[in-house]
């Protein structure tokens, strides 16, 4: 059900309609292997939920932040599509790149596609950049981004499992178990999560909040077999903090569970060891949540969004805190349930399958 369509020529595709784009970093583009994977992945897509996908290579050259994104809203004026999924680490995207002078690394956050264009500047040595502003999702984007420290068999292999994944796992059923974990101290005056989480996680399943728990309540989480896990506090791309317990991204290794909704700083990038190039600054390690999709065999996808109710955003309601989860209730795909959503600039972005429903 899809086509190979070299960025340089957008214009003709072999469907009516697009719902969804792939896209192929240069470093796998013409590996026959991954492209095989990623039509088996479209065709069970296809078979599911009805959408048709197509393909895009990027070549090297046009590897720029700016020709993927016009070619995204080049194709979005005919065919509102519903997502796209980013394959490659290589791939450039727009990145918020904030600089650890403390640990000589980058601290990533990732940004995506949306109505507003221009709504954030980048400094001109990428240092700084500023994140606090509310927008529209119109385009939700997921990436499977391996590290670059493994080996390109290695990488290859994760992102065929992955795939493969994505592909036979399309009518799995899950238990009613929903968990949410938080630092209740901290959050809960300035963004009410309590409240977002009890007027929101029962349309999904029966719940358990946990304001502030025990390290040994985190690791039990281990045991249970779920069909949503929150955990929101201080964060890096690899833990958060919900008070006096600790997530540790190898903790999400272990559980049993198709989405993890994470909330705090960097939740939603990695490390690296790029510090001048906010395009192309690619993880350098697997230790970050994003990489939890190729490491836990029963996790489908990944969204950084909970929201804020309080200044300053205020009208960023977030996928949580605006309904997303009612309407992944009624059948519609997380892609789906993300559209429209007012969010802060830095809580847009999927790891996984943007095709994930229940």
């Amino acid at each position: 059900m899809t086509c190979n369509i070299p960025i340089c020529d957008f214009k003709v595709y072999e469907h009516d309609a697009i719902d969804m784009i792939v896209f192929v970093s240069p470093q796998y583009k013409d590996d026959n292997d991954i492209l095989d994977a990623i039509n088996i992945y479209a065709n069970a897509v296809y078979n599911d939920i009805d959408w048709n996908i197509d393909i895009v290579k990027i070549s090297s050259d046009k590897n720029k932040y700016d020709n993927i994104d016009k070619l995204i809203d080049d194709i979005y004026e005919n065919n509102p599509l519903k997502a796209c999924l980013m394959i490659g680490e290589d791939m450039s995207i727009d990145h918020c790149l904030i600089v650890s002078s403390a640990c000589k690394q980058c601290l990533l956050s990732v940004q995506g596609w949306t109505t507003y264009k221009n709504i954030y500047e980048i400094s001109s040595t990428c240092d700084i950049k500023t994140v606090a502003w509310d927008y529209i999702i119109d385009i939700p984007i997921s990436l499977i981004y391996p590290s670059t420290s493994d080996s390109y068999n290695d990488k290859k292999s994760d992102i065929i499992s992955v795939l493969n994944k994505f592909s036979i796992n399309r009518q799995k059923t899950y238990n009613n178990n929903v968990c949410a974990l938080f630092d209740e101290l901290a959050l809960e005056d300035i963004y009410h999560y309590r409240e977002i989480f009890e007027g929101e996680l029962p349309y999904i399943g029966d719940t358990t909040i946990i304001g502030n728990p025990e390290q040994n309540e985190v690791n039990a989480l281990s045991e249970r077999k779920l069909k949503l896990l929150i955990v929101a506090g201080h964060a890096l791309s690899n833990k958060i903090v919900p008070e006096p317990g600790i997530f540790w991204k190898s903790t999400l290794d272990s559980i049993n569970v198709p989405l993890f909704i994470p909330d705090g700083c960097f939740v939603n990038g990695w490390f690296s060891n790029v510090l001048n190039d906010c395009l192309y600054s690619m993880p350098y390690n697997d230790n970050f949540f994003g990489h939890s999709i190729f490491d836990n065999p029963d996790l489908r996808v990944i969204t950084c969004s909970i929201g804020q109710y309080e200044k300053p955003w205020e009208s960023a309601a977030g996928f949580v805190g605006s309904g997303g989860l009612q309407r992944m209730a009624t059948g519609m795909t997380i892609a789906e349930a993300m559209i429209g959503i007012i969010d802060s600039s830095s809580h847009c972005l999927m790891f996984g399958d943007p095709t994930f429903h229940y």
